[in-house]
């Protein structure tokens, strides 16, 4: 779905994250009955306030990419 989230199928939490500052960050796997499509459900939870985005697998992918890129520089200054 364009524009909104997606609610109908079948979801399973992949991770929990419980990070700094007292946010719960969940990634969930979200598979659509209507369609063939698959999803990655990123669910930030600050207090009562939660922010979701559902990512599709290259988004995920580059995401993931920048995150591991960046946390390798942060910790190692390995660029």
């Amino acid at each position: 779905m364009v524009g909104g989230l997606m609610s109908d199928g079948e979801t399973t939490v992949i991770a929990e994250i419980e990070a700094p500052f007292g946010q719960n960050i969940q990634l969930l796997d979200v598979q659509s009955d209507q369609a063939s499509v698959r999803l990655m459900r990123l669910r930030i939870r600050e207090g009562s306030r939660f922010t979701v985005f559902d990512l599709d697998p290259a988004t995920a992918k580059s995401w993931g990419e920048a995150l591991i890129g960046w946390a390798t520089k942060e910790n190692t200054g390995v660029e």
